[in-house]
């Protein structure tokens, strides 16, 4: 346990709460102060800082930019490694990580990609004063959700964004009935691994753009069995529609988004079947039934 914590808010009713449940939980370690922080700020020598800044605007709008958030983790942050040697920044989940790669600076050394229950929360940056310059590690890491039990025995899926950009996909030459179908999760997708999954566990995938890929069961991605393989158009718009009255639905690498696929289909969400809608190595574009 820390011996002592300085807790920053500078909303006054949050800190206001934050101390009464510290009070309540006996940890009497934690002093609450209710200021934004500033460079001027005086802050203590400390073995690691914390920082969340408000990803809010003063409308109410969510922002990304590092310079948005409120206080300016760029302006503060020379200071911040004066008095630590480690910063641990939580930012928005839309970052985008090579922009953070950028702007951050040689001081980054991990950004983690934190999903629970299907969904990107948050990306967290580690930053270390004194280490050797060398590319960030990029972490993919779920907390919760129905795939968390596999991945906690694999492990964590790390790699650096050279390993991904030099990495040499396989190309799957089509999909048929009885093929294994899986789905990369949110984080996988957000850290940007789109080819190394098939180096990293001998996946084919669908085509440069449809990040979907063939293959045997595998931590971080969803396996669906392929039931119907039926050509992009009409005629299968309305065969499914008749088959499927309710059916979950995704298109990947095709000019229309999951919503208009699912209105041009015809059904109502719900139901054990989902339907990918996806474009081919070849160019084709197919629609896969599928189901768990």
């Amino acid at each position: 346990m820390a011996e002592r914590v300085m807790y920053f808010e500078q909303n006054a009713e949050l800190a206001a709460a934050a101390a009464r449940n510290f009070a309540k939980l006996g940890a009497d370690n934690i002093e609450v102060r209710n200021e934004t922080v500033t460079p001027e700020t005086e802050l203590p020598e400390a073995d690691l800082i914390y920082a969340d800044p408000a990803r809010r605007s003063a409308a109410g709008r969510k922002v990304f930019l590092l310079e948005d958030c409120t206080p300016d983790i760029l302006t503060l942050l020379p200071m911040l490694l004066r008095k630590a040697p480690v910063v641990l920044l939580k930012l928005s989940p839309m970052a985008d990580l090579a922009m953070l790669a950028g702007r951050l600076g040689p001081t980054l050394r991990e950004i983690h990609v934190v999903e629970s229950d299907g969904e990107v929360k948050e990306l967290l940056c580690l930053l270390v004063r004194d280490a050797e310059p060398a590319e960030p590690q990029i972490i993919v890491a779920m907390l919760t959700g129905q795939f968390a039990a596999d991945v906690q025995q694999e492990g964590l899926f790390c790699f650096r964004a050279t390993e991904e950009r030099e990495a040499e996909a396989v190309y799957a030459a089509g999909v048929q009935a009885g093929d294994t179908l899986l789905e990369p999760c949110p984080a996988l997708l957000k850290a940007g691994a789109f080819k190394l999954p098939c180096a990293r566990w001998g996946l084919r995938k669908l085509a440069p753009s449809t990040h979907l890929y063939l293959g045997e069961a595998a931590p971080f991605f969803k396996a669906w069995h392929v039931q119907e393989v039926l050509p992009f158009g009409a005629a299968a718009f309305r065969q499914l529609k008749r088959q499927y009255p309710r059916a979950e639905v995704t298109a990947r690498n095709l000019p229309l988004g999951s919503d208009a696929l699912r209105k041009k289909l015809g059904v109502a969400p719900g139901g054990d079947v989902h339907i990918f809608a996806c474009r081919l190595a070849d160019g084709t574009a197919v629609l896969l039934v599928c189901s768990r």
